[in-house]
């Protein structure tokens, strides 16, 4: 059977139309079999009929041949009109076929409940993102004196810490290319190798140069500084553990493994300038740090070999999809978040060494004990506060404790006033920033998007810690002139005021608009939802005028048609209990789906019976010579 269609065209593959609600086509029926509907509504498409692919289900039949129907009048013309008949339908909207896809399908890739498999994975990723910051951080307390060693400048200091974030910007559209082709494993695993093997490298420089006789020649310096650029473009774990977690990790859920992701990052602050300020005396000097953390990488690449799952996007089955307008603003917004902090990241030893007079050793203990604090408040204190009061409203008390801390820390002239003003005020702000701007963003995300937002907020973060060495550089110079910390710290806290402000605005004008249409959207997909659930009534019990009815109809055609209903009566008893299954009442699809199955697989069968006639009787009327 052909089916006439007159109209927009209509892509049978996937079977939807390239028309909004509004345009009509026509089609020609020759079975009343073919779908199931509604009023005037087609619900369900039988799969075995020549309409599916052509006709979507929330179809509006608008005329049955030149009559006009409604939802009350449908039912009877339509089983009363001469077959073959034609209809004319209307397409549903695409806004329509969006909301019973979501009504649907839902978000298949996410687990519903954290697995043991599944937690391995989650662990080995935040192992990830630990070695990544541990990397970046383990020189700190080694680079101010590797100075006099190695001759560079205060200058070529800041480029060996600004240009390891600037590196890292074509790391992630080469991490990016990773997760959309290959999945979040394999850019794990890229991620880890390379942080291990330029880790090692970075150490056997440093050992090379303490043993030159000559460590002051500038080629010493350019080899370490690519060694960093190669190191900070394959340390771009972070992203793939964020994505990894959007994908994979229940709804519900999310907020406290984001935390848990930045609390590694965290970690990785309270042990870094330890383990870099304690062991940087031992032998090799200065080199045994980077070996630390090369093996360390190593080992969660053995690891991540094994153990590691992955998460892939969906494939693209059309245009390719961008990002929403609430992500683009908030990642515009969290850019601001390191340009505050990265006074802490970027030149914080060295205002430790200038302020408060600390050796290697003292300042890796005061930054680990910072880390540690940091630590506590994402994995404690963070997902408990996201979860009371929500990643919106968590993120801006953030920006207001950041503000409130830059603006005061300046002013401690002791180390332990400084200490508890950044950490317990400044400190705790940018914990909350930091996680709730995920959860913020992953909101808003789709599975398609999730991989290169994270990507995104990644490069935003390096390129503002990049902004941050040239500015912190120069207001490191002005404070030691005046004699005056807080001279360092204005412009942080200038930079926690314009995030806090800008947030506000956003909040307002765009993620509360966007919340209240889709809460208004989710109403809708329950309405949709519900609509598809079906509210089975059964049949009344059956009067002896059944019996007799029915009864007479099936021996009639047991009889017709040749079975001995009454000599194997058993046997015909238990062949219909098989063939009259149990029909479903979930959904009124599933329910269809099944009856057309039985009614395809019988026809099927029906037909092969009369092909398998026509042969033996062609095969009687063969003469054999």
């Amino acid at each position: 059977m052909a089916t006439k269609v007159v109209g927009v065209p209509v892509d049978l593959e996937s079977g939807t139309a390239e028309a909004a609600k509004g345009e009509i086509y026509h089609v020609t029926v020759e079975d009343r079999t073919l779908f199931r509907y509604d009023g005037c509504i087609i619900k369900v498409v039988n799969k075995y009929g020549h309409l599916h692919g052509h006709v979507q289900p929330d179809t509006v039949v608008l005329k049955v041949g030149d009559v006009q129907v409604t939802d009350d009048n449908f039912d009877k013309i339509y089983e009363h009109a001469q077959l073959p008949m034609k209809l004319e339908l209307q397409r549903p909207s695409a806004e329509e076929l969006e909301l019973k896809r979501r009504s649907t399908l839902g978000n298949v890739e996410e687990a519903q409940v954290i697995t043991k498999e599944l937690l391995v994975s989650l662990i080995l990723m935040y192992f990830s993102a630990f070695i990544d910051m541990f990397g970046m951080l383990v020189s700190n307390p080694v680079l101010p004196f590797l100075m006099p060693v190695m001759g560079f400048s205060e200058v070529q200091l800041g480029m060996l810490t600004t240009f390891y974030n600037l590196a890292s910007i074509p790391g992630i559209i080469l991490i990016g290319i990773l997760m959309t082709r290959c999945g979040t494993r394999v850019a794990m695993l890229f991620s880890l190798l390379g942080s291990a093997v330029t880790l090692a490298a970075q150490g056997a420089l440093i050992q090379w140069v303490m043993a030159s006789e000559d460590p002051t020649q500038q080629k010493y310096y350019y080899i370490f500084l690519a060694l960093r650029l190669a190191a900070g473009a394959t340390g771009s774990s972070m992203p793939v553990a964020m994505t990894f977690i959007g994908m994979k990790v229940p709804r519900e859920e999310k907020a406290k493994h984001f935390a848990l992701c930045s609390g590694s990052m965290a970690m990785a602050i309270a042990t870094a300038p330890m383990v870099g300020g304690t062991l940087a005396d031992f032998t090799p000097q200065f080199s045994l740090p980077f070996y630390v953390g090369a093996i360390f990488a190593f080992c969660g690449f053995v690891a991540g070999r094994s153990k590691l799952m992955n998460a892939k996007k969906p494939p693209s089955t059309g245009k390719r999809e961008s990002f929403t307008k609430p992500i683009v603003a908030m990642i515009s917004v969290i850019a601001i978040k390191m340009l505050c902090y990265g006074a802490f990241i970027v030149m914080g030893v060295a205002y430790y060494m200038w302020k408060f007079e600390l050796q290697p050793a003292e300042v890796g203990s005061m930054l680990s004990l910072h880390g540690v604090i940091t630590a506590i408040n994402h994995n404690l204190f963070v997902p408990r506060l996201v979860k009371k009061f929500g990643a919106e409203q968590a993120f801006m008390m953030g920006t207001i404790l950041m503000v409130v801390g830059s603006a005061i820390v300046g002013f401690m002239e002791t180390l332990w006033a400084f200490q508890a003003a950044f950490s317990l005020v400044l400190g705790v702000g940018f914990s909350i920033v930091s996680s709730g701007g995920n959860v913020v963003c992953d909101k808003y995300a789709t599975q398609a998007t999730r991989g290169a937002m994270n990507s995104a907020i990644f490069a935003v973060d390096n390129m503002s810690l990049f902004a941050s060495g040239l500015i912190y550089g120069k207001m490191l110079q002005v404070a030691k002139a005046e004699q005056q910390g807080y001279l360092y710290w204005l412009t942080a806290c200038g930079f926690a005021t314009l995030l806090s402000v800008a947030f506000a605005v956003v909040w307002k004008f765009m993620l509360l608009p966007v919340l209240r249409k889709r809460k208004s959207e989710e109403e809708k997909m329950l309405t949709a939802a519900a609509q598809h659930k079906m509210k089975f009534v059964p049949e009344p019990e059956p009067t002896d005028s059944d019996y007799m009815q029915y009864g007479k109809f099936v021996v009639d055609l047991l009889q017709r048609r040749s079975w001995s209903w009454r000599s194997k009566r058993e046997y015909i008893e238990a062949l219909m209990e098989l063939f009259l299954v149990e029909l479903p009442t979930d959904t009124l699809e599933h329910r269809m789906d099944v009856i057309w199955e039985l009614r395809e697989k019988a026809r099927q069968a029906s037909r092969d019976r009369k092909t398998i006639d026509e042969f033996y009787d062609q095969l009687s009327k063969v003469s054999i010579p």
